[in-house]
């Protein structure tokens, strides 16, 4: 998914849903620019990922440079004091990272700084970075929506989402219920089936629903679900699919009415780019530029 900078993230009309949603962390990719809300009794660890694993760069605003803009900003904190904190964090990185930060209070105050500063046209405010795993935050966040709506429980067993004749792995009569799966205790895979994938770059790019549901089918559980944490891509993902299937709405259709758009994040997307918004190139570690993962499969 990818998000560019937005006007009003996080505001109060979303404050109970992310009470439930802030256990969880996501599956798609999201781009994205983040704002901080130094008012907020939440701490926000963000992390940007420009690609995965080996193949990716990290770039993250840990919690001490959140902390350090915060403490800064008793009083509300202008452009140029913003800049001013992050250039300070880059001092002396060889990334050839970019960040662009916002802080939000009473007014908000927005920041583009890259590690090297001849770089500082690859970024502005219409310019999107792939969050990556922070988007299960936002399907979490989608599935609390559900529930503040009386449309779903943490407690529902999953099998009440999944299309018929698709089964649902249990452990000695345990079932998974969706508050699992928020809370990477499901026991589910790490990932999904990637038997299928064309590409090591964008392994996800040729995963549909049948092989979504397929790796339900042929999963078992090694323990009772709710039991043991361990992270998991695949029923993030799998989550995200239901929820769509649930509402009758395509998974972006979904988020972008429900979440992008109460909260003025007109230039989040996750694969139908908005004309004005420009995607933030990212690169391997030794330079290289590598394109964003995608999951372009289209739920219902």
């Amino acid at each position: 998914m990818f998000v560019s900078d937005s006007k009003h993230m996080f505001r109060r009309y979303f404050e109970n849903i992310y009470k439930i949603a802030l256990g969880a962390t996501f599956g798609l990719n999201i781009f994205s620019v983040f704002g901080i809300n130094c008012n907020s009794t939440y701490t926000l660890n963000l992390q940007i990922n420009v690609n995965i694993e080996s193949l990716m760069i990290k770039l993250c605003l840990s919690v001490f440079i959140v902390l350090n803009i915060c403490s800064a900003s008793i009083q509300a904190m202008s452009d140029t004091e913003l800049k001013s904190v992050v250039e300070k964090r880059l001092l002396g990185d060889r990334t050839n990272a970019c960040f662009a930060v916002a802080v939000i209070e009473k007014t908000v105050a927005r920041a583009y700084v890259c590690a090297d500063p001849t770089q500082l046209s690859r970024i502005s405010p219409v310019s999107a970075f792939e969050i990556g795993s922070v988007t299960k935050t936002m399907t979490a966040a989608l599935l609390a929506d559900l529930i503040l709506q009386g449309k779903a429980s943490l407690d529902d067993p999953l099998s009440n989402y999944v299309p018929k004749g698709v089964s649902v792995p249990s452990f000695e009569g345990k079932p998974i219920l969706l508050k699992h799966i928020v809370t990477h205790t499901s026991g589910l895979p790490v990932v999904p089936d990637f038997s299928t994938a064309k590409s090591k770059e964008n392994p996800y790019a040729q995963i549909d629903e049948a092989s979504v549901f397929k790796t339900l089918s042929t999963s078992q559980l090694t323990r009772a679900p709710g039991s043991q944490y361990e992270y998991s891509n695949y029923a993030m993902m799998l989550l995200s699919a239901v929820i769509a299937r649930r509402t009758a709405t395509d998974f972006e259709t979904l988020m972008r009415t429900r979440l992008f758009a109460p909260t003025g994040m007109d230039g989040a997307f996750i694969n139908q780019k908005p004309g004005n918004i420009n995607l933030v190139q990212g690169h391997t570690p030794n330079g290289k530029p590598t394109s964003a993962w995608t999951w372009p499969y289209r739920a219902y």
